[in-house]
């Protein structure tokens, strides 16, 4: 398992440090709108919230065609005085066929 371990960490650090020009950062936020649904006894409720998020992301490129982007992002929605806070982590890989397909 160390191994293992060991050898994951060493493909990232070679990628990273081959591409360390091409990491940006940055910082996004907006509107959130979410939708709770419950389902308990054959009764069905459902709730819309609003609220907003903020966060922070990194843009790794990987090569010409691949990019990579983790973000890690704060959502706050609430609905008749009742507020739910979560965080939220996607991770997404983004592919262009060419240049020309932004």
């Amino acid at each position: 398992m160390k191994k293992v371990k060991l050898t994951v960490l060493l493909v990232v650090m070679c990628f990273l440090g081959m591409n360390a020009q091409k990491l940006r950062f940055g910082v996004e936020g907006g509107n959130v709108n979410t939708t709770m649904e419950s389902n308990f006894a054959g009764f069905i409720e459902s709730e819309i919230s609003s609220g907003y998020f903020i966060g922070f992301f990194a843009d790794y490129t990987l090569n010409c065609s691949f990019k990579i982007r983790p973000e890690l992002s704060f959502v706050q929605a609430s609905n008749d005085g009742i507020s739910s806070n979560f965080i939220l982590l996607p991770v997404m890989l983004k592919y262009y066929p060419n240049e020309k397909f932004y």
